[in-house]
Parts: C-alpha cells; structure tokens; sequence
C-alpha cells in the first residue's frame, strides 16, 4: 500500500472534508402474531435501549469528499 502521507508539504495543501458513513447490521429476534406487530416491538425495545448494536456488521461503507473552501467542488457519495 502505498503511503499518501509521507513527504506531505501541507502549507500548501488545500483543505478537504471528508465525511464517511458506516451501515452496520445486526439480528435481533422477536416474537409477535403478525409483522406490523415485531415492527412496534422492535422500535419500542431499540427506544428502550433493549437493542444495541454490540457486534454489528459493516454491510456499507460510503464517502463524499468537499472543499472547505468551495462547496460546490464535492464528490458524490461512493462506495469505497
């Protein structure tokens, strides 16, 4: 891998944003008498704290890059 970092004179660099987003998943099991039902339940123990995400799965990893100074020279998000 090469190393972008190294040798870097960064006084003349310009300055980029770089926003990330991460979707993790996990399973959680619940029981109910129809799907309308497990929905209510899940949303009320995810609200409750009952389910944390403890060892999710990246299934997605998203970027978009920015000028701090020129907001209209940005990327679209893409998958890296």
């Amino acid at each position: 891998m090469v190393n972008l970092l190294k040798d870097q004179d960064w006084s003349k660099k310009m300055k980029y944003i770089v926003t990330i987003e991460e979707t993790c998943s996990q399973d959680f099991v619940v029981e109910a008498d129809n799907i309308d039902e497990a929905k209510d339940i899940a949303i009320e123990r995810y609200d409750l704290g009952d389910f944390i995400l403890d060892d999710p799965c990246v299934t997605e990893k998203l970027m978009s890059v920015r000028n701090d100074s020129n907001e209209e020279e940005c990327t679209d998000w893409f998958e890296f």
